[in-house]
């Protein structure tokens, strides 16, 4: 890593100044943070999907999996489900790497 960076230098002050033990129990309390914070957004994108899957009576893996194969129209809507989808996907990816990391 590169010791310029700015992200590499706090943290190197932060071991200096303050116990290993404290430095990990900030961080464990910051990575919660960011896990609830991914998880509100998921519950969101899920309410706005659901709105997509009632108006055109579809499900969003079987949309996704028929729009990436050009299978159904490019109307606006559709990308914007589109998305969403990878959105919420993306967000349930990372929360699942720090689930699996505590």
């Amino acid at each position: 890593m590169n010791q310029s960076n700015p992200l590499n230098q706090k943290f190197n002050l932060l071991q200096k100044v303050i116990d290993e033990s404290h430095i990990h129990l900030i961080m464990d309390k910051m990575l919660e943070e960011v896990k609830y914070k991914h998880k509100k957004k998921i519950e969101i994108y899920n309410n706005d999907l659901q709105k997509f899957e009632i108006q055109y009576g579809m499900k969003s893996s079987s949309f996704y999996e028929k729009f990436e194969k050009g299978l159904i129209g490019d109307e606006m809507d559709y990308f914007e489900w589109s998305g969403l989808i990878e959105l919420r996907d993306s967000l349930l990816k990372k929360v699942k790497m720090m689930e699996m990391e505590n």
